[in-house]
């Protein structure tokens, strides 16, 4: 698949601070809440916060929010605010598979390929349901 571990993690976090705006939530709940391992779940955080789709509160009572209007920020900026989708990677994981030399799958993938990130690009958080199954 073209989304890596962390991208999926942080498509998960993002869509939770998103559900709950209205509050700054603490890495510990998060950690709690979305069971993502704590160290794994702060160092997305922090690329989160680089690419300033969340904000940083410090303090006692600091945490993370989501102040953004969810209408403009979409799937595929939040999986690149982690790092570039592999989209190039043969489906059979074949070395020799390229665009001059296809594998089987190449063309077919190809064509799911670009309707995964046209999908990453034009879904929006704004797109997804207010209720989940991460509450």
């Amino acid at each position: 698949m073209l989304l890596n571990q962390t991208q999926k993690y942080a498509l998960k976090i993002t869509y939770y601070l998103a559900k709950h705006k209205e509050n700054i939530i603490s890495a510990s709940l998060l950690n709690q809440k979305l069971q993502i391992p704590y160290k794994y779940l702060t160092q997305i955080l922090t690329q989160l916060s680089k690419a300033k789709l969340l904000s940083v509160y410090k303090g006692k009572m600091g945490g993370f929010k989501f102040e953004l209007e969810e209408q403009s920020v979409s799937l595929f900026q939040i999986v690149n605010a982690i790092g570039e989708l592999n989209h190039n990677q043969c489906i059979l994981n074949s070395s020799k598979c390229a665009c001059s030399k296809p594998c089987c799958l190449h063309s077919k993938w190809e064509k799911v390929r670009g309707e995964i990130i046209d999908f990453l690009k034009n879904t929006f958080l704004s797109d997804l349901p207010s209720t989940s199954l991460l509450d």
